[in-house]
């Protein structure tokens, strides 16, 4: 293998002096981790690749050095984030391939080897997460218990889909006279019957499976407002007992609140919530003139008392909303998981499956038969992950189930370690970005330790001269700093671009606007 060093390392550049001369560019300064990442096939890697450190570089060598070494491309699952990575991905290790097949340079049976990849490359398992679950349930339909031709419906579809199912949903809910309660409970603070509502089912269907985990189905009891309206008239009743100075800007506040306490025993529902609202908000610190209201009664003691009783009021009215607010999202949590789950069912059912659909079935596939774990094992000996930061935790446990052991399984998959060489992964935590997509920092730094893998720290960085770097380094270094599953620690980059600009690499431009400077547009049609 130690010939693969010279084909598949990266190295610096050579500068035009290096190039006149023929002499050979250093070796990079990580270049025994990027050697340990193309031709470690034996071990398991936890490869941390900072910006532009050529990680897609190293991956494609460690994929060439797998099929040069007897595995065939197709049981070479690589996983990346995107459709665009995937494309560029399979490019590169097309022309790595074809180098390999065609450049005289390997022994015939590596040649052959490389030649049988590239026929079989369109095939093999690169593309995205959702790619790749949708193959799994592709070749195991019946044991997903899904219909063999199911399609996978994109995002137009999946979002006019929802959209129907919730709007029938809301109309049920609208008309039946036993949720009367549910609609005044969101009205009263804007939360909103069509928007907070819709909002909350915007959050279960993208995480319908922790639903399925987390949320109850018991609808809770009402909250017992008749005791809370006898609470709440008693503390305005304390309100109107004071008498108010009469030149004092609080001088009809008890009067106002003796109103308020016959009221609050009779009124509607839902206008006891936004009373209780505007209670809940009250100021209490400042109000009164302390001069006037010494004055007034010959104490220093009315003032603070009347403050003291507004302030009750306040901290009644809000436990009595945060009660409220308890049965609104219990209730709401138990009838939208109903929902969420019959929703699901009917995709399966039908067969119209979306993204989110895809990697759930796989991993319950998983978890649940054994004879499909051991097909899987047999069939990807080895997978690779890619930007692994920025992707949900369902990867991690689809990609561990089928590299560890197929047979007895624990049902934590957390308990299971893959078989050495196995799998890889690549990422960088300091770039992770995309939390909607359930990306897991916590998760990240865990796997570290739960995969028993070797680290590889790809720390060059080819983009940048030494300044950019250093700037870089002095500035992250100050900011990022480790925090528990939070932040992980900022590992410095090291320029692998020799030399710099004289007139100078980095400029930091400040807050102050540039306004003489035109528009991009206006510069773009200017230029047609």
């Amino acid at each position: 293998m130690n010939e693969q060093l010279d084909l598949f390392a990266i190295t610096t550049p050579p500068s035009p002096v290096q190039a006149a001369a023929g002499v050979a560019p250093p070796a990079p300064p990580d270049q025994a981790a990027r050697t340990l990442v193309t031709e470690g096939l034996g071990h398991t890697l936890f490869v941390e690749a900072g910006a532009g450190s050529g990680k897609t570089t190293a991956l494609v060598g460690r994929v060439t050095n797998l099929v040069l070494s007897g595995v065939p491309i197709a049981s070479i699952a690589a996983i990346t984030f995107t459709e665009k990575a995937a494309a560029e991905l399979r490019h590169r290790v097309r022309q790595q391939l074809t180098r390999a097949a065609t450049g005289g340079d390997e022994p015939a049976e590596r040649a052959q080897a490389a030649r049988d990849a590239l026929v079989d490359l369109d095939r093999a398992p690169i593309g995205t997460l959702h790619a790749f679950a949708r193959r799994i349930l592709g070749e195991f339909p019946v044991e997903a218990e899904l219909p063999p031709r199911f399609t996978v419906l994109d995002e137009v579809q999946s979002a006019t889909a929802f959209h129907e199912r919730f709007t029938d949903f809301l109309e049920g809910l609208l008309d039946d006279v036993a949720s009367a309660r549910l609609v005044e409970l969101c009205q009263y603070d804007k939360f909103g019957v069509e928007r907070g509502v819709r909002r909350m089912a915007d959050d279960f269907q993208a995480n319908w499976d922790l639903v399925d985990e987390r949320v109850g189905s018991t609808l809770p009891a009402p909250v017992d407002d008749v005791a809370w309206r006898s609470k709440l008239e008693r503390a305005c009743a304390a309100i109107a007992a004071f008498q108010a100075p009469p030149d004092d800007k609080q001088a009809e506040v008890p009067s106002e609140f003796a109103r308020h306490a016959t009221r609050v025993a009779a009124a509607p529902f839902g206008q006891l919530l936004r009373m209780a609202e505007n209670w809940r908000t009250l100021t209490f610190a400042r109000k009164g003139n302390a001069a006037v209201w010494k004055k007034f009664h010959g104490t220093d003691a009315a003032l603070p008392a009347f403050r003291e009783a507004l302030a009750a009021l306040a901290s009644t009215a809000g436990e009595f909303l945060t009660l409220c607010n308890d049965e609104r999202r219990l209730t709401l949590g138990a009838l939208l998981r109903d929902f969420t789950l019959r929703s699901v069912d009917e995709r399966r059912r039908a067969g119209e499956l979306e993204f989110h659909d895809l990697l759930v079935f796989a991993r319950r596939l998983l978890a649940a038969n054994a004879a499909v774990r051991r097909e899987l094992h047999r069939r990807y000996t080895h997978l690779l992950l890619d930007e692994f930061q920025d992707t949900d935790p369902i990867q991690l446990e689809l990609a561990v189930r089928i590299t560890a052991a197929p047979d007895d399984q624990p049902a934590s998959w957390e308990q299971l370690v893959p078989l050495p060489g196995r799998l890889t992964v690549v990422g960088d935590p300091k770039q992770s970005i995309y939390r909607f997509r359930r990306a897991d920092i916590g998760q990240f730094l865990r796997a570290r330790d739960q995969l028993g893998a070797t680290t590889a720290h790809l720390v060059a960085n080819f983009r940048s001269a030494s300044p950019v770097i250093e700037w870089v380094n002095h500035t992250m270094n100050t900011l990022i700093t480790r925090d528990g599953d939070v932040q992980p620690e900022y590992l410095p980059l090291v320029a692998a671009r020799a030399g710099h600009h004289e007139h100078g690499t980095v400029t930091v431009l400040g807050a102050t606007p540039h306004d003489d400077l035109g528009r991009a547009a206006a510069d773009r049609k200017s230029a047609v």
